[in-house]
């Protein structure tokens, strides 16, 4: 989780790096959901802190992603298919959130065109990076799903 915040650093501006942490992250957990959620929202924290100037939105929405993953992982059985699709599911439902929030509280102007070249982007660099790690992952360890 460490190197993927510090990942995010330099690929923030193409796709989320720590959200797809959080994927992974719940494929290796042993159903301790507390702990999960108190890495999200540290995380979130985190990013807010080094990468943004807003305060608690991405430790809020961290932990918003993190809820959604770990219902995501509940309803659908393992398998690659199903993993990159929570990893789709999970970019797109990080910034729609987002923009719709941005968006109501006048931070910035919605434009349709721009929400599909961040989520497109992003979609495209995280479910990469989703399928390598997942091979890795499955290489090294049995995934608990």
């Amino acid at each position: 989780m460490i190197i993927s915040f510090l990942i995010d650093g330099i690929i923030s501006k193409y796709a989320p790096y720590s959200i797809l942490s959080l994927i992974y992250l719940i494929l290796i957990d042993k159903n301790n959901s507390k702990k999960y959620y108190i890495i999200s929202f540290l995380v979130g924290f985190m990013f807010d802190y080094f990468y943004s100037v807003t305060l608690f939105y991405n430790s809020f929405l961290f932990l918003e992603t993190a809820f959604f993953i770990k219902k995501l992982k509940q309803l659908l059985p393992q398998s690659i298919i199903n993993y990159l699709i929570i990893v789709g599911f999970t970019v797109f439902n990080y910034y729609t959130t987002s923009f719709i929030i941005l968006s109501i509280i006048k931070y910035i102007s919605f434009d349709f065109i721009r929400y599909l070249y961040v989520i497109l982007n992003s979609l495209e660099l995280n479910l990469i990076l989703a399928l390598i790690l997942y091979l890795i992952k499955k290489k090294q360890h049995k995934i608990k799903w």
